[in-house]
């Protein structure tokens, strides 16, 4: 049985908060992916002319959002709801009440086409994840079959199987959970990247240039992040990865966010009021990253931080180490 957590229906009461609440409220919903790449385990690193050792690896430390944006989000970011122009489909259509009212729509996906899923991740100072960033944040160094382990199992994810027809709130399967903290990268709405990964399809043409979406929706059945095009054990890999025209627009097809952890560390932290709430949030928030982040936040700290970073980062440091 599926665990369900409204996490965002509590959290996006928050958006109403003070300019520095925001910036701390959007940091603890950020999962902290550390350098690493998927291992091919024997397989094949050129697969259809793209080098899938580069293509898989998270070079620098990530901070990427732990849930998909959603339609309070948006609307925060961006002043308005996702705009269901052109889309004839009920679903599109928000609510005429706003966020702080809680109307269970604004804790859905946000849709967007690729422009507006870049807009969004620029008004953010964050951008779109790479298809192979991607697909190491979801699978692992260990390039798991799902996100949650190598066991297909359909109650965890918002799929086709579970027959609801419609997005549900982000964060609703914890049980659906990446290693990486992230929620939702199978189902609920497809996410926007950029670049492409040799897909399941098996079409002949694949451009590694071309934008794709990734993780499946409410509207598709549940798949493997990748599959074997062999029998062989050590054979090529296909991906599932979805090449799409950049101005594809549906209520399936939203985007999750991510920057580069040090920068969007440098930029953010000083506009965090320093008292004990926000300390122990920030503690709190470095707990939850663990040991993985402690030699990027130490290394900052001994570079010599602008002062107003310098006290979310000690607190940060303090949590990891527990």
């Amino acid at each position: 049985m599926a665990i369900l957590v409204p996490v965002v229906l509590a959290a996006a009461g928050c958006s109403a908060g003070a300019a520095e609440d925001r910036v701390l409220f959007e940091l603890e919903r950020m999962a902290f992916v550390p350098p690493g790449r998927c291992d091919l385990a024997g397989r094949p690193v050129e697969v259809r002319g793209l080098d899938l050792r580069q293509a898989l690896h998270v070079v620098d430390p990530l901070l990427v959002d732990r849930f998909e944006v959603t339609r309070a989000d948006w609307e925060h970011h961006m002043g308005a709801a996702p705009d269901p122009s052109g889309l004839d489909d009920p679903l599109a259509r928000t609510s005429d009440t706003p966020p702080s009212h809680g109307d269970a729509r604004w804790s859905w996906p946000a849709f967007c086409d690729l422009d507006e899923a870049r807009q969004l991740a620029r008004a953010r100072g964050m951008r779109l994840l790479t298809a192979g960033e991607w697909m190491y944040v979801a699978a692992g160094s260990g390039l798991q079959s799902f996100p949650w382990g190598k066991t297909r199992r359909l109650s965890v994810a918002n799929t086709l199987e579970l027959g609801l027809w419609r997005p549900v709130a982000v964060g609703t399967f914890e049980s659906g959970r990446s290693a990486s903290g992230c929620y939702d990268l199978i189902g609920n709405a497809m996410e926007w990247v950029e670049g492409s990964l040799p897909p399941i399809s098996g079409e002949e043409w694949f451009d590694p240039a071309v934008p794709s979406a990734m993780g499946g929706s409410f509207l598709l059945t549940l798949d493997e992040l990748w599959t074997a095009t062999t029998s062989a054990p050590a054979g090529p890999i296909d991906f599932n990865c979805l090449p799409l025209p950049a101005g594809s627009r549906s209520v399936d097809l939203g985007v999750r966010c991510a920057a580069e952890a040090e920068p969007f560390l440098l930029a953010q932290l000083p506009q965090i009021v320093a008292n004990a709430d926000t300390r122990n949030r920030l503690v709190a928030l470095g707990e939850t990253w663990g040991r993985p982040a402690l030699p990027l936040l130490e290394r900052m700290l001994s570079d010599g931080p602008p002062a107003g970073a310098r006290f979310g980062i000690e607190a940060l440091i303090e949590g990891a180490r527990r």
